[in-house]
């Protein structure tokens, strides 16, 4: 969730310099995600008497409900469907806060705050995030398509050219 946070700040800082409009889409959906984050969970309404004080219960189900918004994919495509996404979850989130912890409008508020999100989920891209290992490294767990052992060079020499293959191959 850190690494979430820092990387909306840093689009937040770029946004000032570069706009709105020269943002890329994925970055901005970064950006709102961040600014939701510290809306609904990082600050406290004061004034609120059941948001002013949460039991640990409470946060955690939250926090957890926030992970999940924060690490889907969501089929947004446009800016203005985006900022609109994210303004009424913000405003549902915000009406949770203000519920008290597992009470009727708790649950229904809880409900609406799910549907809104999961009606954007994009379900195809979902699991399928990219696969974050160095490249042109192989081994027996990469993928189910790998080359069988003895078909494998033994060391990088085997990958080089020959004396006769290199002066063949630069004349």
């Amino acid at each position: 969730m850190r690494q979430l946070l820092v990387r909306a700040r840093e689009v937040d800082q770029m946004m000032k310099v570069v706009g709105e409009e020269g943002t890329a889409l994925e970055d901005y959906l970064i950006y709102l995600k961040g600014e939701l984050f510290d809306a609904v969970f990082l600050q406290q309404n004061a004034f609120d008497p059941v948001d002013a004080a949460t039991p640990a219960e409470r946060q955690r189900r939250v926090f957890a409900l926030l992970e999940d918004i924060m690490h889907a994919p969501l089929a947004l495509r446009v800016r203005d469907d985006a900022r609109r996404f994210f303004h009424k979850l913000r405003q549902h989130l915000l009406d949770l806060n203000g519920s008290d912890w597992n009470s009727d409008e708790f649950r229904q508020v809880w409900s609406q705050v799910r549907e809104h999100f999961e009606s954007r989920v994009d379900h195809e891209a979902a699991g399928s995030g990219p696969v974050l290992r160095p490249a042109l490294i192989e081994t027996d767990l990469d993928s189910p398509i790998t080359r069988p052992r003895r078909m494998r060079p033994e060391s990088h020499k085997d990958l080089l050219f020959s004396e006769e293959e290199d002066e063949a191959h630069h004349d």
